[in-house]
């Protein structure tokens, strides 16, 4: 696993189902993955255990491994339009009307931005490794 890791929690507006949620989003990391730094994601639903009231209730977390230190990670992400849920929603406004800048999504092209974008709740934490991977001793 990398030394950085960049966490993205989320919750979805009432309404949307988990079903198509995570389809958008499955697609949205294509666009993630495409900007420098960022390597790879695995995506998990979060389910609540002892002692994680306050966890902000979010349902769904994004774990993206990154290829160098976060603050360069989140200047190309920034960079390229990604930073933030509002500078997302600028970007695709802007690139609604230039469909030659869009982002592209992978092998379905642009990614359109769904109605209820805007009502998702996000959260995201930067992590580095304060040591190597522990397991078992034998």
């Amino acid at each position: 696993m990398s030394q950085y890791v960049h966490l993205v929690f989320s919750d979805p507006p009432a309404g949307v189902s988990d079903h198509e949620y995570n389809a958008w989003y499955d697609d949205h990391v294509q666009e993630i993955l495409a900007v420098p730094g960022f390597e790879s994601v695995r995506r998990y639903a979060i389910s609540p255990v002892v002692g994680s009231e306050g966890s902000g209730g979010f349902r769904f977390l994004a774990m993206y491994e990154l290829s160098c230190e976060p603050a360069e990670a989140i200047a190309a992400l920034e960079s390229h339009g990604l930073g933030s849920a509002d500078s997302y929603i600028e970007l695709k406004d802007d690139t609604a009307s230039n469909d030659a800048n869009q982002l592209d999504a992978g092998a379905g092209g642009p990614l359109p931005l769904p109605d209820w974008f805007a009502g998702v709740r996000f959260g995201s934490w930067n992590c580095t490794a304060t040591g190597d991977t522990i397991t078992l001793r034998p």
